[in-house]
């Protein structure tokens, strides 16, 4: 017997969130919508003490709140079988922090000795439009003995728009002498800047022409030698800061960048490094 209730609108695992500013300055949820075994939970919004010169600067409204966000899965991670799809829209000058209640396990599948192995996937596609920020900073996945997983993370950037990202992943269950025991971590992550075109209906050329690729990240984690290629390290990731927004923090880390010693740039013989 079929069932006589209609067929959901969306697949398992996809999520959907629109964040507009509504009058006079208030960031609203207008669409918010997931399906398991993703959950998006928003919690206690972040009051804004001051406006942010780079916003007085580029003229932009000055939201009175910046929601924060809870990105989960049930049981905390993800099955060889899961597939997550999340799309997010930032309406100009919305602002939005994104974060995780813990790390992201990756488990196992029943049969590691299939092939090809089953993989469990993420995908995230964000519009950041004029003057909105998206502070993007999740735990660190933990993908566990003989899993396999695969992630992509687009987003694109209208003029004034800020993007701070942390994409990480440890080594394991240390805790089970698990270290990089996994069958394979793959990451992408892309930032894009779009224009406006030129008029209403743009050609396909003129559409290329107002879209230009900012960064494309790979990380490719496979193989059996993993663990002898980290170097005793314990976590490897990479983090994104781009926008007036995070100025001022993508300064400071460079700073911080430039102060560390590199081999071969000091001599440490020298009395002033003793």
């Amino acid at each position: 017997m079929s069932s006589p209730f209609p067929l959901p609108a969306c697949t398992p695992g996809s999520g959907n969130l629109h964040l507009e500013l509504l009058p006079p300055a208030n960031p609203t949820f207008t669409t918010l919508n997931y399906t398991y075994p993703l959950k998006l939970l928003p919690s206690n919004s972040h009051t804004l003490s001051s406006p942010s010169p780079a916003s007085s600067k580029h003229g932009h409204v000055i939201p009175k709140t910046v929601p924060l966000l809870f990105l989960l899965t049930y049981g905390g991670g993800l099955l060889s079988t899961d597939h997550i799809t999340l799309n997010i829209t930032l309406a100009a000058s919305a602002r939005l922090t994104i974060a995780t209640q813990g790390s992201t396990k990756i488990y196992k599948p029943e049969n590691p000795a299939s092939h090809p192995p089953p993989l469990a996937t993420q995908t995230l596609h964000c519009t950041l439009n004029p003057g909105s920020a998206l502070f993007y900073a999740p735990h660190p996945t933990q993908p566990f003995a003989d899993s396999h997983y695969a992630q992509t993370q687009i987003f694109e950037l209208r003029e004034g728009a800020s993007l701070g990202m942390l994409d990480w992943v440890s080594e394991g269950r240390s805790a089970r002498h698990e270290s990089w025991a996994f069958g394979g971590w793959k990451g992408k992550n892309e930032v894009w800047l779009v224009s406006d075109p030129p008029r209403d209906n743009p050609t396909t050329e003129e559409r290329e022409k107002k879209t230009k690729l900012l960064l494309r990240d790979n990380v490719v984690l496979s193989g059996p030698q993993i663990r002898a290629r980290m170097e005793s390290l314990g976590i490897f990731g990479t983090l994104i800061l781009v926008g007036p927004l995070l100025q001022a923090l993508a300064d400071f880390m460079c700073e911080e960048f430039n102060a560390l010693p590199r081999i071969g740039a000091k001599n440490w013989n020298a009395e002033s490094s003793m």
